[in-house]
């Protein structure tokens, strides 16, 4: 077996203790890579779980390993690390030597226009299309995709309460506790009423909240938003923008974004990031930074 903090970090939320089948289960059903399964497939059986990582590997780097004295160090890996990152998509380059690291919290709003490779980004951050460079996450990141669909009658609750399925093990059950959690996260977004009704129901706007609602209830500290105010109000725009926000400042959070919202930043604190731009880079949110690349957006548009 060979492990590395990275692979370690897919299995931080399997369900300890689990046994060998489950957690080969867990790491399958979370998408985690195939060295990872293979890794587990190795492991003794003896019937017995295990209790967590450090069992299966003892050099694994514990809280102890980094700090010496917690009022003067910190946890040194950054959250999210990138180096010179490539991507390329039908033999076009989208994305091209861009590099950056990131300790959380921190709120990064990435702009540029349609095809620039923002959603590419993300995929490669979850390891769905090749790409040259490194990447590196401190664990595996929640998503919220920029189109989400669903074509079977549910209520929104048992929809959004699905954000808890990778904690589940076979045929458990989901609690009261999952479902006050629901009606917590649902109160916190304004749409309490939704919560016994039908998904297919719903309007797109009031979709995409249920969809944001079970994304928060997974409770990772990376959190990926592909366009989540597309199809909402001014608002819930308005809303969403500061629930991210106190994701950040109060939860602790790392936040990536991706938005044509432009309008709604100049209320945000955090980082920039134009995809647009001819060297992308992070920039810090401040209204001369967003003017300057909204009127580079513009600019690029009417040419």
């Amino acid at each position: 077996m060979y492990w590395t903090l990275e692979l370690a970090s897919f299995l931080e939320d399997a369900p300890w203790p689990a046994t060998k089948e489950e957690l080969i289960d867990f790491a399958v059903r979370t998408g985690a890579p195939m060295e990872v399964v293979e890794n587990l497939q190795e492991l003794e059986d003896d019937g017995q779980p295990y209790e967590s990582i450090e069992e299966i590997w003892p050099d694994y780097p514990t809280k102890d390993d980094f700090f010496f004295n917690e009022d003067e160090y910190y946890w040194p890996l950054p959250v999210v690390s990138l180096r010179n990152l490539q991507i390329s998509l039908a033999q076009k380059v989208l994305i091209e030597n861009l590099s950056f690291e990131m300790k959380k919290p921190a709120f990064v709003a990435i702009i540029g226009h349609n095809g620039s490779g923002k959603t590419s980004l993300f995929k490669a951050f979850l390891n769905l299309l090749p790409y040259r460079g490194e990447i590196f996450l401190s664990s595996p990141p929640a998503l919220l995709s920029q189109k989400n669909t669903i074509h079977f009658e549910i209520p929104a609750c048992e929809l959004a309460v699905m954000g808890k399925f990778k904690e589940k093990k076979f045929f458990e059950n989901y609690s009261k506790q999952d479902f006050a959690e629901v009606e917590k996260i649902f109160h916190t977004l304004g749409i309490s009423s939704l919560y016994p009704s039908n998904v297919l129901t719903l309007s797109g706007g009031e979709q995409q909240l249920v969809w944001l609602a079970q994304l928060l209830l997974q409770n990772k500290e990376i959190l990926l938003l592909d366009e989540p105010t597309q199809y909402l109000d001014l608002q819930n725009k308005k809303r969403v923008f500061d629930l991210l926000n106190n994701l950040v400042k109060v939860e602790n959070k790392m936040v990536l974004c991706i938005t044509h919202d432009i309008l709604n930043l100049y209320s945000m604190e955090g980082f920039l990031l134009n995809l647009s731009s001819p060297v992308p880079a992070l920039e810090i949110i401040s209204k001369e930074t967003l003017d300057r690349n909204l009127e580079m957006l513009e600019k690029d548009f009417r040419n």
